[in-house]
C-alpha cells in the first residue's frame, strides 16, 4: 500500500512510513495547508495506526476531549467516575510527545506516589509499551520517566508525585526546563498543592506549543481545581446540563454521567465507562442532589454544597462575599483577630485584619484585609508564646488598632498568650474561648432563640455567625483559601444542637490542613457583631430604629408578651 504523503516532498526518505507522515502532520500547528485536514484528524490517524483498539472504542467523550485539546492550551477536566478522563488526556499527551520527542517535555503529575503509580503511570505505560521498541524509548520505571535518548531528562515524559513534602522539588523540576513544546497534566488536581498552578506562567515561557490540563472530580469551587475551572463569566453563567464552558484561561470540559455513551445507547457498549448501574448505585446510596451525586455522577460542582456544612458555595456566591466593598466615606474602623492555632492542634498562627464601617447601601459592612502568618522559631530563651505575643503587638501598634477592636482565641495555651499581650500591651481586648459554652444572645433577627439553645459549643456558634453575616450580605473580600476552609467543615446534630466537626477530625477526613484562616475570620465576625449589635451587623434595624417602628405601625404588629 502506498504512503499518503499529503503533497510533501519525501523523495529523500524513500522508507518513510504512514505513521511518520501522520506524526509530521501532528507536529504542525496547521497541517491543513499540506493535507487539507485538521490536527484532530491526524491525531486520530496516529492513534489508529498505533493503538487500533482505542479507535475501535472511540466515543463522544473521547471526541470532546480531542476537540478541547486541539482548540485550547489550558484545559480543566471534570466528570463522573469511570469517564476515562486520565486515560484520554494521557494518550493525547503521548501522541504529542511522539510527534516531536526531541523538542517536547511532558510532565504527568498526581497527588501521591501511590496514585501516580496506580493511575497516571499505569496509563502511560499502557500506551508506551507497544511503541517503545519502535521509537527506541528508554523506560526508567523506578524513576517513572520515559526518555527518548538514554540519560536525557530534558526531552522526556516525567511522572511526578506532588505531595506536600516534595511540591517545591516537583515545581522546580518543571520550571527548570524550557523546551519548545511543554505539556503538563495534573491528575487529582483538587488535592494538588496550588503551587503547581501558580507555576503555569513560567512553564509557558518560550514555548511554541504549551498545554496545561487539570483533571479531578468536582469537589469545591474554591479548591485549586475549582478555581481553575471557574467559568469566565462566573458560576451563575452556566447551566446544570452544560458540557463545556470557557474559563478565564481556556476551557473546561465536563463528562456528565447522565450523558455517558452507554446511557445514550441505552445499553452497555463500553464496559469500562460509566453506565446505568453506576447511576442507580449512587442514587440509592447518596440520593439525587447530594454532593456525591453531583460529583460522582453529574461531574459538576454542587450549587447547594454538602447538606451538612454550615457554609456552602451557593451561600458564599449569593452573599457576594468575594466582592469588594464601596464605603460611604469616613468612620472606618480597623479590627484584628489572632488564632494561635499551633497551641490547639492547628498548623499556622494567623493574624487577620479587617475594616468595618458603613457601605454605600447604608448598612454596616465587614471587609477582610491582610492575613499575617506569624513566623516562629525554636529557642530555649524565647518561648513560642512570647514570640506570638510580641509579633502580634507589633502588628497591632503598626496599624493603630485599639484594644476593643482586637480579639484572640484564648482556648488552652491561648490564654497564656492573651495574658502576655495584656501585660506587654493593653487590656480591654476580647478573649474568646472556642471550647467554651455558647452565649445567651439571639442567633439572628428572625430567630429569637439563644445561641445556647442551638449550638453545642462556642466554636459552633462562631462559625454559625459567619453564615449569618454572609447570608445578610455584610461580608466582603473573602479570599479563596478561607472560602475553601468554610465549605469543608461539616457539622452533626448532638442532642438536637449543632456541633461543628473538630479540627482533628477535619484534618483526618480531608487529609488537609487546619482551618486557621476561617477560625480567625470567626473572631473578626464576633468582633463585628459585638461592636455593632446583631441588628446592624446583619443589616436589620433594631427596635429603636425608625424604619422598624414604621414597619410595626404599617403591619399592625403587637408583642405577644406583657
Amino acid at each position: 500500500m502506498s504512503v499518503q504523503t499529503y503533497g510533501l516532498d519525501l523523495s529523500k526518505y524513500p522508507k518513510v512510513s504512514q505513521l511518520e507522515v501522520e506524526l509530521l502532520m501532528v507536529a504542525e500547528k496547521d497541517p491543513s495547508k499540506f493535507s487539507g485536514m485538521s490536527r484532530d484528524r491526524h491525531i486520530k490517524h496516529v492513534i489508529q495506526l498505533i493503538w487500533p483498539d482505542v479507535i475501535r472504542s472511540w466515543n463522544d467523550w473521547n471526541e470532546m476531549a480531542l476537540w478541547a485539546w486541539t482548540n485550547y492550551n489550558e484545559i480543566g477536566v471534570t466528570g463522573c467516575a469511570s469517564a476515562g478522563k486520565t486515560f484520554t488526556f494521557t494518550l493525547l499527551s503521548i501522541v504529542e510527545y511522539l510527534a516531536r520527542p526531541m523538542a517536547t517535555r511532558v510532565a504527568l503529575t498526581s497527588a501521591t506516589v501511590k496514585s501516580l503509580r496506580g493511575r497516571v503511570w499505569a496509563e502511560a505505560m499502557r500506551f508506551i509499551r507497544p511503541v517503545s521498541p519502535l521509537f527506541g524509548l528508554n523506560v526508567v520505571d523506578s524513576q517513572t520517566k520515559i526518555q527518548f535518548q538514554k540519560g536525557d531528562d530534558r526531552s522526556a515524559i516525567m511522572a511526578l508525585a506532588v505531595e506536600s513534602g516534595s511540591i517545591e522539588k516537583a515545581v522546580g523540576t518543571l520550571q527548570g526546563v524550557h523546551l519548545p513544546r511543554m505539556i503538563i497534566m495534573v491528575d487529582e488536581a483538587a488535592q494538588t498543592n496550588p503551587a503547581i498552578f501558580s507555576a503555569r506562567a513560567n512553564l509557558a515561557v518560550g514555548t511554541d506549543f504549551y498545554h496545561f490540563i487539570a483533571i479531578a472530580n468536582a469537589s469545591s469551587q474554591f479548591d485549586s481545581h475549582g478555581l481553575f475551572c471557574e467559568p469566565r463569566m462566573g458560576w451563575n453563567s452556566i447551566q446544570d446540563d452544560d458540557e463545556h464552558w470557557e474559563t478565564k484561561s481556556g476551557i473546561c470540559v465536563r463528562f456528565d454521567g447522565l450523558k455517558s455513551p452507554n446511557i445514550k445507547a441505552g445499553k452497555t457498549i463500553y464496559p469500562y465507562l460509566f453506565g446505568i448501574d453506576n447511576v442507580n448505585t449512587i442514587r440509592s446510596v447518596f440520593g439525587e442532589g447530594s454532593l456525591e451525586w453531583n460529583s460522582y455522577c453529574r461531574g459538576m460542582w454542587s450549587k447547594s454544597g454538602a447538606k451538612n456544612t454550615i457554609l456552602d458555595q451557593a451561600t458564599i456566591n449569593e452573599g457576594v462575599a468575594r466582592d469588594k466593598v464601596i464605603w460611604t466615606g469616613g468612620d472606618l474602623v480597623q479590627i484584628a483577630a489572632l488564632d494561635p492555632a499551633f497551641t490547639t492542634d492547628g498548623d499556622d498562627c494567623i493574624i487577620r485584619f479587617a475594616t468595618m464601617g458603613k457601605a454605600v447601601d447604608g448598612e454596616m459592612m465587614l471587609s477582610l484585609g491582610d492575613i499575617i502568618r506569624i513566623q516562629l522559631m525554636e529557642s530555649d530563651n524565647y518561648p513560642l508564646a512570647y514570640q506570638v505575643a510580641d509579633q502580634t503587638i507589633q502588628e497591632l501598634v503598626k496599624r493603630n488598632i485599639d484594644p476593643e477592636n482586637f480579639a484572640i482565641d484564648a482556648t488552652g495555651a491561648g490564654a497564656a498568650i492573651a495574658d502576655i499581650i495584656q501585660q506587654r500591651w493593653k487590656n480591654g481586648f476580647r478573649r474568646v474561648s472556642f471550647g467554651g459554652s455558647p452565649s445567651d444572645t439571639p442567633i439572628s433577627m428572625e430567630d429569637s432563640r439563644s445561641a445556647r439553645e442551638i449550638y453545642a459549643n462556642r466554636v459552633s456558634q462562631l462559625w454559625g455567625q459567619i453564615r449569618t453575616i454572609i447570608m445578610a450580605g455584610r461580608l466582603r473580600g473573602l479570599d479563596d483559601l478561607t472560602a475553601r476552609e468554610l465549605c469543608a467543615r461539616i457539622y452533626t446534630l448532638r442532642n438536637e444542637k449543632t456541633l461543628l466537626e473538630s479540627k482533628k477530625d477535619l484534618k483526618k477526613r480531608t487529609k488537609g490542613g487546619s482551618p486557621d484562616r476561617a477560625d480567625a475570620l470567626s473572631l473578626l465576625v464576633d468582633l463585628f457583631v459585638n461592636n455593632n449589635g446583631l441588628g446592624n451587623a446583619v443589616g436589620y434595624g433594631g427596635e429603636d430604629d425608625p424604619e422598624w417602628e414604621n414597619f410595626i405601625l404599617d403591619n399592625d404588629l403587637e408583642s405577644d408578651y406583657s
